[in-house]
C-alpha cells in the first residue's frame, strides 16, 4: 500500500437545476468531510463550453478504498437523480 496521498477529481455535466442542486452537493460534501477528514471544493469549467461541467476536488485522500466507499455512500444518500450519479467520472492523481 502506498503512503502517498491522492487527489480525486470528479467531473460531470452540471445539473439542469444547478441552482437547487448546488446546496445539496455542498451539504453532501460537508457530511463526507466530517466522516473522512477530506475537504472538498466545487469548480465549474471556465471559458466557452457547449456543456457546463462541474468538478468536485478532493485533496489529500490517504485511504483510497475507504474514501471510495464513503463517497459512494454519500452520493447514494444525497438523493441526486440516477442519471446525474451515472454521469460522474473519477480521476485519481498523486504527486511524484
Amino acid at each position: 500500500m502506498s503512503t502517498a496521498h491522492e487527489n480525486w477529481y470528479v467531473y460531470y455535466p452540471a445539473p439542469v437545476a444547478a441552482a437547487s442542486e448546488l446546496p445539496r452537493l455542498r451539504s453532501m460534501q460537508q457530511r463526507l468531510a466530517e466522516r473522512s477528514g477530506v475537504r472538498a471544493r466545487i469548480e465549474e469549467r471556465a471559458g466557452p463550453v457547449s456543456t457546463p461541467t462541474w468538478m468536485e476536488v478532493y485533496e489529500g485522500v490517504s485511504d483510497p478504498d475507504g474514501f471510495a466507499a464513503m463517497l459512494a455512500e454519500a452520493i447514494n444518500a444525497s438523493g441526486w437523480p440516477r442519471e446525474q450519479v451515472q454521469a460522474r467520472r473519477v480521476e485519481r492523481f498523486r504527486c511524484l
